[in-house]
């Protein structure tokens, strides 16, 4: 891979030159060791700098970033996946506060080891209250895990990069001496190339780092249906085609990756790179043939999934959107909500997460079970800082016996079984915790014990 740390260091040697660093100090450039490619690739070509954000909850996602051409991809998520293409740089992201632990840092590492990661993405919209939502005190306390993966390392990518508060923390990341080795942009402008240049000077002029855009494209947030969203297909296509060969020329903006909306979503349909059926829009397709990865492999169907005769009820949360509320999902939610959040789940990349504004926090589950049989209920648990929390069946009186006290700071799956009494066929599964500490809950699995 050549765009690694020679070209880092040219980069910040140039970098002196700006006049708009912060007051008080220049920010530093770290040297990184570069990380070793054991991928046996020899002909493979310098990574290009065309990428796509693309959840693998994405319906036939490999596919899609195989039709795509791109140089590298994302997930918002911090585990490649099986079925990434060939010959695709996956960037792994951490995305909030709760994504990044001792043994995160060390499953990093070792990825890195393996060549399989190179790169790693800071927090996703830590100013965005419907995001990562973090404090700038919060980042900075993580951060250090986050360099210790050992790979260059992008800031946190904000709704504002310009904002107040990625300037409060590009400030302690100088003062502190924390490691920031290029800035992740979001923009959703209008179909104005022009408009998005003059931001990326503005960010580089602000802070002097090389510059990754981690997500664009062209939004309306006033739509509120497709129809009445003021750019069309024909604009849209007419600024990726102006803005895309000018991203390739500017030195200091090293990778780029398009926010590919549906076209059923009102405020980006015109920025859809994919139709409803999977196939390319025009957009689509000349993104995909413009600086196209000619080595990429084609897309990998998923394994089919284990026969699991005796589950009657399940629940990994990646069917929901991210940030969506479980109250209106089948759940009952008591003092305060639960959101569902991305990142480091139990299994897969999303799971339930608690508010952490209320003392007193319960999360339940109804589900109807047959009287006579006996059932053994599973749930993943994590809760900051190791506190108590409750895993409980109810009605209490019928099945009190099978609740757990845990103290788990980090995944834990707990089973406990029950034998449905007559009458008490409507059961509930809930999670109680009353300090105010995030409680994470993924991987509900319910089985009939067969005789």
């Amino acid at each position: 891979m050549k765009n690694t740390i020679g070209v880092f260091l040219m980069m910040a040697l140039a970098l002196t030159s700006c006049d708009e660093k912060f007051a008080e100090g220049a920010f530093t450039f770290y040297e990184i060791e570069e990380p070793e490619n054991e991928i046996d690739l020899p002909d493979f070509p310098e990574i290009g700098k065309k990428g796509v954000g693309i959840t693998l909850q994405n319906p036939n996602f490999s596919y899609k970033v195989s039709d795509l051409k791109v140089h590298w991809h994302y997930s918002w998520g911090s585990n490649p996946s099986i079925l990434e293409p060939a010959n695709v740089d996956y960037v792994p992201m951490i995305w909030g506060k709760w994504g990044i632990d001792e043994q995160k840092v060390s499953e990093l590492v070792s990825l890195k080891e393996q060549g399989k990661v190179r790169y790693l993405l800071g927090f996703n919209e830590p100013d965005g209250e419907d995001q990562a939502n973090m404090t700038v005190d919060e980042a900075v306390e993580k951060w250090p895990l986050l360099e210790a993966v050992g790979v260059p390392l992008g800031s946190p990518g904000c709704v504002n990069p310009t904002g107040t508060w990625m300037k409060d923390f590009m400030q302690r990341a100088t003062n502190e001496g924390l490691r920031v080795d290029f800035v992740c942009v979001h923009w959703y402008g209008g179909a104005n190339a022009a408009s998005l240049v003059s931001k990326l000077e503005e960010v580089y002029q602000l802070y002097g780092k090389p510059i990754w855009i981690t997500e664009f494209a062209p939004a309306d947030w006033q739509a509120g249906t497709v129809e009445e969203n003021r750019h069309s297909p024909a604009a849209v296509l007419q600024f990726a085609q102006t803005l895309l060969p000018q991203l390739e020329e500017m030195s200091y903006l090293q990778r780029y990756a398009w926010f590919p909306f549906s076209q059923d979503k009102p405020q980006g349909t015109s920025s859809a790179l994919f139709d409803p059926d999977g196939n390319l829009t025009p957009l689509g397709e000349f993104y995909a043939d413009f600086e196209p990865n000619t080595y990429i492999g084609p897309g990998i169907d998923p394994p089919p999934p284990p026969e699991d005769s005796t589950a009657v009820f399940r629940d990994n949360f990646e069917s929901y959107d991210v940030g969506s509320s479980l109250g209106s999902a089948g759940y009952i939610v008591w003092e305060g909500t639960a959101t569902v959040g991305t990142g480091d789940a139990f299994e897969g990349d999303k799971f339930g997460q608690s508010d952490v504004s209320k003392n007193n926090f319960a999360i339940r589950r109804p589900v109807t079970l047959e009287a006579g049989k006996t059932y053994t209920i599973e749930v993943a648990t994590k809760i900051q800082d190791g506190v108590k929390h409750v895993f409980q069946v109810h009605p209490k009186a019928a099945y009190e016996a099978a609740w757990i006290e845990c103290f788990n700071a980090d995944w834990v799956n707990h089973t406990t079984q029950i034998t449905v009494t007559e009458g008490n066929e409507e059961v509930i599964i809930a999670l109680y915790r009353w300090p105010l500490k995030q409680m994470s809950f993924d991987n509900i699995v319910i089985k009939e014990v067969e005789e």
